[in-house]
């Protein structure tokens, strides 16, 4: 597999001041928009390296990105791809997902009673109706912490020496991933999870849908755990007309999470910036997301360079 993945920028928000200083790494800056671009790549690679994909047939549980990710790489390798997807998924992605040659199963909340609210709900979908396919399956797939542990935490320390690293938890890939790697030159990982009345795609609401089993095993590199509420949406427009880019939600939960727990502490931070508002569009025109006076709808690039 020839295609580019990481290496994205890590950028310092200045508006936000220097205790702590915050950097953000911007993961919408891979092939296909998201730091799922890393786990599909990583869980591909190996797949392809063993050998298990010779049915070139592939089905993923996802609420968004890996999706996209998936649709994008299996194009470019030949491959078919369905994503299964719970039905709050963003209508944005959705498309991205089949402009990409992607198929999308939508999986309606409550199908199954006894599964937890949605991806869990895809998750369950998958198991019973997988057969003849290749399930990469990010919640429990190692290549998906490898892709952040060789990755995501080195590209950050060859940058830069931090004091804490901020993720969103979601399958966990990228918090264990990074997270063990920064925890082992003796950063603090905080974990910033929604609380269960504020839904943002790609992260997890433990009280509603548990641990992946991935989160699970290596949950001890997380230091502390921040819960945020739906007030994080408000960051979308501060961030984007003080630092002139364009973020998605769970990268404005994760920043949210980041200002609750560490505003006024000295140090550096860098905050995992997992994809960009471009997703999100139809999503925020609903929320009534404006940037600078401007409905999200009528934004033809983002707002500053």
């Amino acid at each position: 597999m020839e295609l580019k993945v990481g290496n994205t920028r890590l950028v310092r928000l200045r508006s936000l001041g220097d205790k702590p200083e915050i950097y953000a790494k911007l993961e919408w800056e891979n092939p296909f928009g998201s730091v799922k671009d890393r786990a599909a790549y990583f869980m591909l690679k190996k797949a392809l390296t063993e050998g298990r994909l010779s049915s070139k047939r592939v089905m993923e549980a996802t609420s968004g990105n890996t999706g996209v990710a998936l649709a994008g790489m299996c194009k470019f390798l030949g491959l078919e791809f369905t994503a299964v997807v719970p039905e709050r998924v963003s209508p944005d992605v959705r498309m991205k997902i089949e402009s990409l040659g992607g198929h999308v199963i939508i999986v309606k909340e409550g199908t199954y009673p006894n599964e937890g609210e949605g991806t869990s709900q895809a998750i369950r979908y998958v198991k019973e109706n997988s057969s003849g396919y290749f399930v990469p399956n990010q919640f429990e797939n190692e290549a998906n912490f490898e892709a952040h542990y060789f990755g995501t935490g080195p590209e950050i320390w060859r940058e830069i020496e931090v004091d804490y690293l901020v993720a969103g938890m979601g399958t966990g890939g990228t918090i264990t991933g990074a997270g063990k790697y920064m925890s082992e030159k003796g950063a603090e990982v905080i974990g910033v999870e929604p609380k269960r009345s504020f839904r943002v795609p790609g992260l997890r609401n433990i009280e509603a849908n548990g641990m992946s089993p991935l989160l699970e095993r290596r949950f001890d590199v997380v230091d502390y755990v921040v819960k945020v509420d739906s007030s994080a949406v408000n960051l979308v427009t501060q961030i984007a007309e003080t630092e002139g880019l364009f973020i998605g939600i769970s990268s404005a939960a994760a920043l949210a999470g980041a200002l609750k727990l560490l505003k006024g502490k000295p140090g550096r931070a860098v905050v995992i910036f997992p994809d960009s508002g471009w997703n999100y569009i139809a999503v925020y025109e609903k929320m009534g997301i404006k940037i600078s006076g401007k409905a999200v709808k009528s934004l033809e690039a983002p707002p500053l360079p």
